[in-house]
């Protein structure tokens, strides 16, 4: 029997039975290296390839594992618990400052409260009483210029006509910018400062303990949840890594203007009739 050129040029053999299971080399070939004689040994002897050739291909072998497996064993890191119990709280504020407007009885005592506020602030400060508020043209109004997204400058909420799935976008707009981010600080690795479409659900399910589905989007892939949230999300090209499009210290009043600027864009195409392509909406909205 003898070997072909192909199988003389072979230097690592792939057997058909793994000699570790994937679970466990995720957790440890990271720390891979080569023998030394700092470790002990008498003598460390490369007879296929040089010792440079060699270091150079478990580097390369390491990396191109980070591309691929997932880290098992990630937990989320104090700086995402912050974060992330800040958002819940907020979230909740805003829904139920949301309720209230909505409520003619309700929102009437929150213009009242409001006043009263107002009028207790300009004493203390020994100022005249306010003047009454500046007229707003909602619609026109520049969503980014707001200041306080739970007062436009009339009392009204920037998000006091936000429907089911402007809220599910709002929460998933910020839930997924606050994963990439919280990855690449927990990870703390230069190699691996994100993961690939593949392993989306299973860090996302690691940090919030929920389950993510793209059909909740009514999405086939991260692509088409990328159309939806294109100004939080971003693929790299060359990588295929998931990349934040905003940077780590953004307001969470910003995820509000982006929905509320999502939203109009919306509402004006559907009120035109447009017949070009319709924006996808997430498929849990549909049948609720």
């Amino acid at each position: 029997m003898e070997l072909t050129e192909e199988e003389k040029a072979l230097t690592h053999r792939k057997t058909a039975s793994p000699d570790i299971l994937d679970t466990i080399l995720a957790k440890s070939y990271a720390d891979f290296s080569l023998p030394s004689k700092e470790e002990g040994f008498d003598e460390v002897s490369y007879h296929w390839q040089s010792e440079a050739d060699a270091g150079k291909f478990l580097k390369e072998w390491i990396f191109a594992k980070k591309l691929t497996q997932r880290v098992e064993d990630l937990e989320p890191g104090e700086s995402f618990k912050e974060s992330w119990t800040q958002w819940q709280k907020s979230l909740k504020e805003w829904r139920g400052l949301q309720s209230q407007w909505k409520d003619p009885n309700k929102r009437k005592a929150l213009l009242a409260k409001r006043e009263e506020a107002k009028k207790k602030e300009a004493e203390e400060k020994g100022e005249e009483a306010p003047k009454e508020d500046p007229k707003i043209d909602v619609d026109d109004l520049d969503v980014f210029s707001v200041e306080n997204v739970s007062d436009i400058g009339n009392g009204e909420p920037l998000f006091a006509n936000f429907v089911y799935e402007d809220w599910f976008l709002l929460s998933t707009r910020f839930e997924i910018h606050l994963l990439l981010h919280s990855f690449k600080k927990d990870l703390n690795d230069s190699d691996r400062p994100s993961f690939t479409e593949k392993d989306l659900a299973f860090y996302y399910n690691r940090y919030y303990k929920k389950t993510f589905n793209l059909k909740s989007y009514n999405a086939k892939d991260v692509a088409g949840l990328t159309e939806l949230i294109h100004d939080t999300l971003a693929v790299n090209g060359q990588t295929s890594f998931l990349e934040a499009s905003l940077a780590d210290d953004t307001p969470i009043s910003k995820f509000v203007m982006l929905a509320e600027e999502h939203r109009r864009d919306r509402t004006r195409r559907d009120s035109s009739g447009t017949k070009c392509r319709r924006e996808r909406q997430p498929e849990s909205h549909l049948h609720s």
